[in-house]
C-alpha cells in the first residue's frame, strides 16, 4: 500500500470497510502435522507426509476413522495457527 491508501485506511470507518465488495473470512484454526517419514503397516513409507486441518473457530469437528496415515499423523505432535479476520 503506498502513503494515501494507508492514511485512507486508517481515517475510514469499519461500517464503510465492511460494505465494501469484500469477502469477510472467519476466525479460524489451523492445525498442521508434519511427518519427514512415515511407515504404514502395510509397509509402504511415505516420504514427507503432511496433514492439515482447517476449521471455523466456532466448529467442533469429531474425527471418525479415515486414512492409516492421517490416523499416525494426528498421533505425532501438532503445530496450531489461529487466523482472525481484521
Amino acid at each position: 500500500m503506498e502513503k494515501g491508501q494507508l492514511e485512507e485506511f486508517r481515517c475510514s470507518s469499519i461500517e464503510v470497510a465492511c460494505s465494501s465488495n469484500r469477502t469477510q473470512v472467519p476466525a479460524l484454526n489451523m492445525k498442521l502435522w508434519h511427518a519427514s517419514r512415515l511407515m504404514l503397516s502395510s509397509g509402504d513409507v511415505m516420504e514427507g507426509a503432511t496433514l492439515v486441518a482447517i476449521r471455523p473457530v466456532d466448529r467442533v469437528i469429531k474425527a471418525d476413522g479415515g486414512m492409516e496415515a492421517a490416523k499416525n499423523l494426528i498421533k505425532r505432535k501438532a503445530y496450531l495457527l489461529e487466523m482472525n479476520p481484521f
